[in-house]
């Protein structure tokens, strides 16, 4: 592939012991490509040659890549080494190419030598930029937010180990999974024909209890980022302080090009694949991006079939299985209870403050409306149809029912249009992005007039935002806490399955403020201690919950 449009060469100047790739001088892309590249691009080098073309994520200074409207800058790096052995672990980038990409120059080049276990590679890194309007065409940016918190994951873990003083030993097991899982699901479809997929299931730790995680379908579940994904659960869970470890899971699928049959013959594969590797007291699913309630139904009926009937091998089940009352509000009444003891550190109280919420699926909507209830302003909100603003505050009831019956907020009466792009730049109070991650970077952090953040969506501020937000003095309330509800009525539920007692809804909502309450006092103490901001008081929390408990229980021996 690389031969046609712009081929690696061997390198020239490399010694008889070593071999060697490098980029070609001037146009890596001599000629626009025909069709965009999905798929990650492996140069064919010369024999007894095996690279690997990634993304160098870490290197601090400069930036590592940058995105803009028109523009993105990638810093590559080709390492090789004979018959494929050796080399450092990386996060690897498929990189996606608009179809009539103008041409790449090479703007940076450096040669060298890296030692991978024993074994020397030669190597070339390269900044590149590709023009077009590459972000809105290709998903791009949501793609590089879901890298950026890959590594921002590592990096809040490494700065909170380095503030408690961890021992290295004891670091670098906190980070090791616990279990990788990875099966084939074939199943047959509804057309006769028999079709393949991938599921994983990443178990991180389980030093506080059953791990808990999400199971999502999607055609890009990365095993890199569902390790990641379990990672974070570990720390979330344990800033929540319930008796749970961290996992994630997920089959590489496209749902909606599935009937649903065909969904629950995957699902129940998939259940039989790993049963033996999940259950009540060691690892409990939920639903994520992808699937839902039914799905958690099929994965109960299919692992009951082998350890009988058990309700708690699964949360956010149907109210009818065992399901909790309260829990499809969970996540977004968390963050009403987290943005009240935020305000209530600055003696401010919901009522009449200004939001704006960027996001109006499940989290978002049912933010709005307890906010609304509460009191509050809710002045502008945006979702994938486009966004609304009204500086007298939306009438949430009827933008609800609009957005039901139009499938969109886009339309809606009571409230003017307005560019969803200058929607997190709008003046407010209080800012809750509830939508993707990565959508708060250094382009538009300078803009942003909200006095608190309040982070209802995962990893929605780039590092370089959250500096400059620091500066500028803005209140940024982390996702590892401030989205913490959802996991929390599913320990609720959980609880409820196992006692064979039901809750009802009022309960089920006063445990629910009663921790996230609670939550906000323990962040803030780790605050004071370590003398730093919410965001690394809330990792330190984490942290220092599960490391506790790996020590306790004996980890060495």
């Amino acid at each position: 592939m690389w031969e046609e449009e712009g081929p690696f060469q061997p390198r020239q100047d490399s010694d008889s012991e070593d071999d060697g790739l490098a980029f070609p001088r001037g146009l890596l892309y001599p000629r626009p490509l025909a069709e965009p590249l999905s798929q990650p691009v492996t140069p064919r080098p010369p024999p007894g040659i095996a690279p690997r073309v990634f993304l160098d994520l870490f290197h601090p200074s400069p930036p590592v890549f940058a995105l803009t409207k028109s523009s993105i800058f990638v810093r590559i790096l080709a390492s090789v080494s004979r018959g494929g052995g050796g080399g450092n672990r990386a996060l690897r980038l498929p990189l996606l190419l608009p179809p009539e990409p103008k041409l790449m120059r090479l703007s940076e080049r450096k040669s060298g030598r890296l030692q991978t276990n024993g074994r020397k590679s030669t190597f070339g890194s390269a900044k590149l930029a590709l023009s077009g309007d590459i972000p809105s065409a290709f998903g791009l940016a949501g793609f590089l937010g879901k890298m950026n918190a890959l590594v921002a994951t590592s990096r809040n873990f490494k700065q909170a180990a380095k503030l408690l003083g961890l021992d290295s030993k004891l670091e670098k097991s906190l980070l090791i999974p616990f279990r990788e899982i990875k099966v084939e699901c074939t199943i047959p479809k509804d057309d006769g024909t028999l079709a393949s997929f991938v599921g994983f299931r990443v178990q991180h730790d389980n030093a506080r209890g059953p791990m808990k995680g999400g199971i999502r379908y999607h055609h890009e579940v990365d095993p890199d980022e569902v390790n990641a994904l379990a990672q974070l659960m570990t720390w979330k869970t344990a800033v929540a302080n319930i008796p749970y470890g961290g996992a994630k899971g997920g089959i590489g699928c496209s749902p909606g090009e599935l009937s649903c049959s065909e969904l629950e013959r995957l699902t129940r594969v998939f259940t039989q694949k790993i049963h033996d590797l999940i259950g009540i007291h060691t690892d409990v699913p939920a639903p994520d991006m992808g699937t839902n309630p039914q799905t958690m139904a099929w994965i109960l009926d299919e692992y009951s079939k082998f350890h009988g009937y058990s309700p708690a091998v699964v949360t956010g089940k149907p109210v009818d299985l065992g399901g909790s009352l309260g829990r499809e509000a969970a996540t977004g009444r968390g963050v009403l209870f987290a943005t009240e003891a935020l305000l209530a550190e600055y003696g401010k109280s919901i009522k009449d403050q200004r939001f704006v919420i960027q996001g109006f699926g499940n989290v978002g909507s049912w933010a709005a409306q307890l906010i609304s209830a509460a009191g509050g302003k809710v002045i502008a909100v945006s979702d994938v149809t486009g966004a609304i603003k009204n500086n007298e505050g939306l009438n949430i009831e009827k933008l609800l029912k609009h957005s039901v019956e139009c499938r969109g907020i886009r339309g809606f009466s009571g409230g003017e249009s307005i560019d969803p792009s200058s929607l997190l730049t709008e003046d407010c109070d209080v800012l809750i992005p509830a939508a993707l991650g990565g959508v708060i970077n250094r382009e538009n952090a300078n803009d942003i007039m909200a006095k608190f953040i309040i982070e209802a969506a995962n990893h929605p501020t780039d590092p370089e935002a959250d500096e400059i937000l620091s500066k500028k003095g803005v209140v940024i309330l982390p996702d590892i806490y401030a989205n913490s509800g959802g996991v929390t009525v599913s320990y609720f539920e959980w609880v409820q399955n196992i006692q064979g007692f039901m809750w009802d809804e009022e309960k089920v909502n006063a445990e629910l403020k009663t921790y996230m309450t609670r939550g906000f006092k323990d962040v803030k103490e780790m605050c004071r201690a370590h003398n730093c901001d919410l965001r690394m008081g809330a990792f330190t929390l984490g942290v220092n919950r599960v490391a506790r408990a790996t020590v306790l229980r004996g980890w060495e021996a």
